[in-house]
């Protein structure tokens, strides 16, 4: 079931911790935004704060594809979950 979400969305990168949001989540896809580089294959630790909810989900993802973002907005991936933790399912 594909669900169009705003969260904050934050993984883990080469580069560091990297901030952006998560735009939609379709079963264990999911398609985000983060002003960083990616490459497809590259495996990311993740964690999403859903606006006005307190808990949090933590996983880890493979980076899937780039997929084109609207002008002027950081680049749109694609992922698949490929760990989350019981109790965040």
């Amino acid at each position: 079931m594909r669900f169009q979400v705003n969260a904050i969305f934050a993984i883990h990168t080469r580069q560091g911790l990297v901030f952006g949001c998560a735009r939609e989540i379709d079963g264990d896809r999911m398609m985000f935004q983060v002003p960083s580089p990616l490459t497809p294959g590259e495996l990311l630790d993740w964690r999403m704060q859903l606006i006005g909810r307190p808990e949090m989900v933590i996983g880890a993802l493979r980076v899937e594809a780039q997929r084109e973002a609207p002008e002027g907005e950081h680049p749109l991936f694609e992922g698949r979950v490929v760990a989350m933790s019981e109790q965040n399912r």
